[in-house]
């Protein structure tokens, strides 16, 4: 069943920032031991034969990983490198879309001006009612935002630090849903349930449907009502009443319902759902329901959804948390956080409704020569402009969450690998790989910068996100 939600976005949890950023000082500290170990007249003597040998360091400013030498250690600064161009390339989406939206609504923002700055422009219009158009706020119906991690790109993680790993034959473990590859299968592996999206059977959608909904006569509708709704004299139209209406304003028949209102009767007609609720009538739209014997068929998509507290083994997109293969205890936060920075998030579809200012509604019942019907069907598609524009922000929103989450156990696993490795390699490596882990022990102090840096962009975009979902 949908979800009412005023607002999903909010600001990164002080205890997740607090938590990346206490494992960057573990690092400084561990750089820094590292270092004594080695010793001062040990790396002047490594200065000395790398010069003479023609040795250099690469770095992670050059954009190059490959620094140590070891794999699971280069694993993590590339993991740190996807960090840094997720986060850029992600606050250039929240920028561009606030950009939009404020184009949207007609709020005059600079074109470089920062996300607060947009995000505070629009917040201010959209609290202001749409320049005093509605009331009381928008209503907004939908479903958090979907986000996919790829098998594949987990996998990849995965074995680009355990040489181990064979991205031909690894699965991940699923905990969420698993959208099959194929078009039919006949049944998932584990507890999990096999289920369907799609035109349903006959259209008889025996589970949840978004997008139309031909209603059965006598029932409710729970998105937005396209056809006609009859009210027994117990509520007002929110529209055009073409029945009688009592002293109250109560309406009894047939009302009109107007653009973002709602239909608090009978829905005659055509219901417009905006995912994950059921359809008492013929579904037009995506239908997912349970599999029937066989699985599925008619070209409908398939996906194994994993019970409570268990995960199926998945090589598609998994929606929800992705466990990659099993690696080195070194490898698992690595792997899993550079494939979480991949992630990809899908736009909610959201249905809006409204109470109109008294001045709009004048304006209505003043009827066509009195320009009501223009000015409401303007503001109606300036409004449902404005929730396609949202539903953007809010995946992105969701991608922002995501990548923090997937960082927090990123410094302390890479600090622990790289010493391990600075360990071993000073006690049994060649004079190049010496050279090489110091080099590694250099570059923790770019890695500190890299992830602190990124965690206070992402939680500017945040801010800015959680300041639009507020003013709503």
């Amino acid at each position: 069943m949908r979800k009412l939600l005023r607002s999903v976005v909010a600001k990164a949890s002080p205890v997740v920032a607090t938590a990346i950023l206490a494992a960057c000082q573990q690092q400084d500290s561990g750089q820094q031991a590292q270092r004594d170990n080695i010793g001062q007249a040990q790396q002047a003597q490594l200065s000395d034969l790398a010069a003479a040998c023609g040795f250099r360091c690469n770095t992670l400013a050059e954009g190059s990983a490959s620094i140590s030498g070891d794999r699971a250690v280069d694993a993590f600064f590339a993991a740190t490198l996807s960090l840094k161009d997720a986060t850029a390339n992600l606050n250039a989406d929240v920028s561009a879309t606030l950009s939009e939206m404020a184009g949207v609504l007609g709020v005059d923002v600079a074109a470089d001006a920062s996300i607060d700055a947009k995000a505070t422009a629009v917040a201010a219009y959209v609290s202001g009612g749409f320049g005093g158009a509605i009331d009381g706020g928008l209503t907004l119906d939908f479903q958090p935002a979907q986000c996919n991690v790829s098998a594949q790109a987990s996998v990849q993680a995965a074995a680009k630090c355990d040489a181990t790993v064979d991205p031909g034959h690894a699965n991940v473990e699923c905990h969420g849903t698993c959208e099959a590859e194929a078009s039919a299968m006949a049944s998932c592996s584990g507890n999990a349930t096999l289920q369907c999206t799609g035109t349903a059977p006959s259209f008889d959608c025996q589970g949840t449907c978004e997008g139309s909904c031909e209603l059965n006569a006598g029932v409710m509708c729970e998105g937005t009502c396209k056809g006609t709704c009859q009210l027994d004299g117990t509520a007002a139209c929110d529209g055009t009443c073409k029945g009688s209406t009592d002293a109250g304003g109560n309406c009894m028949g047939e009302c009109e319902v107007r653009a973002g209102g709602k239909c608090t009767g009978e829905c005659q007609g055509s219901c417009e759902l905006s995912g994950g609720a059921s359809c008492n009538g013929q579904c037009k739209g995506n239908c997912t329901y349970t599999a029937p014997m066989g699985g599925c068929t008619g070209g409908a998509q398939a996906s194994c959804t994993a019970s409570a507290n268990a995960s199926v083994s998945c090589s598609g997109e998994c929606k929800g948390d992705v466990d990659p293969p099993m690696v080195d205890a070194k490898c698992q936060a690595t792997a899993k956080a550079d494939a979480s920075f991949h992630a990809e998030c899908t736009p909610p579809k959201i249905a809006i409704s409204y109470n109109l200012s008294a001045s709009v509604s004048g304006s209505v019942d003043a009827g066509v020569d009195g320009g009501g019907l223009s000015a409401t069907a303007e503001l109606d598609a300036k409004i449902q402009a404005f929730g396609k524009v949202y539903a953007k922000l809010l995946a992105e929103g969701a991608r922002i969450k995501g990548i923090l989450n997937a960082t927090v156990d990123l410094p302390s696993a890479g600090f622990d690998a790289v010493t391990g490795a600075v360990n071993q390699i000073t006690a049994h490596g060649d004079i190049q790989a010496k050279f090489q882990a110091a080099c590694a022990l250099t570059e923790l102090g770019t890695v500190k910068a890299t992830i602190t840096g990124a965690v206070t962009d992402l939680n500017a975009s945040a801010a800015g996100i959680a300041k639009v979902s507020g003013s709503l």
